[in-house]
């Protein structure tokens, strides 16, 4: 991390180095505003993430924003009881050689991806259990959520993962 500029009781701008899972950099600031009850803090972040995960997009802004309403809790327990509740202990880099991914192996043209894809997940959990979420393009149409099943589409894929595991206890 760097610290790019700073204004005394107004801003931070700071910029992050990623190196896994794949090299990234993004701009964090920080805008502080003084109020009549306290600080007004707001938390941005710019950055991109790689062409070949345009499908995360949106996930992502979930996940990320989830770190960003913990770590402005974390921030507030700080400034206002002088620590925080949480304990984070790095035990350092670990190898694993027991991990099992599911997973399918499939190339194809970046005009058909969707299309094998959807044929990818299928061969796992039939469509008829996907769960559905709104549109994020113009046709306003509802797209398939890879991320969650309805209920029985959960139940298959555990089925799946149990297949695996019941293979590594082998």
């Amino acid at each position: 991390m760097r610290v790019l500029s700073e204004t005394k009781n107004k801003s931070l701008s700071c910029s992050l180095n990623f190196y896994k899972p794949w090299k990234s950099k993004v701009e964090v600031d920080f805008y502080l505003e003084e109020k009549s009850d306290g600080t007004k803090v707001a938390w941005t972040m710019k950055s991109s993430l790689p062409w070949f995960l345009f499908w995360m997009k949106k996930s992502m802004e979930v996940y990320v924003g989830m770190d960003y309403e913990r770590g402005l809790l974390l921030l507030k327990d700080l400034v206002e009881q002088g620590n925080t509740l949480c304990d984070l202990k790095f035990e350092g880099y670990k190898n694993s050689n027991k991990t099992k991914y599911i997973g399918f192996e499939t190339r194809c043209k970046m005009s058909n991806i969707e299309q094998i894809m959807t044929e990818d997940f299928e061969n796992v959990v039939p469509n008829n259990f996907w769960g559905y979420k709104g549109s994020t393009s113009l046709n306003d149409d509802p797209e398939i959520d890879f991320m969650h099943f309805q209920e029985e589409g959960h139940k298959i894929l555990a089925a799946e993962i149990i297949k695996i595991l019941e293979d590594i206890i082998k």
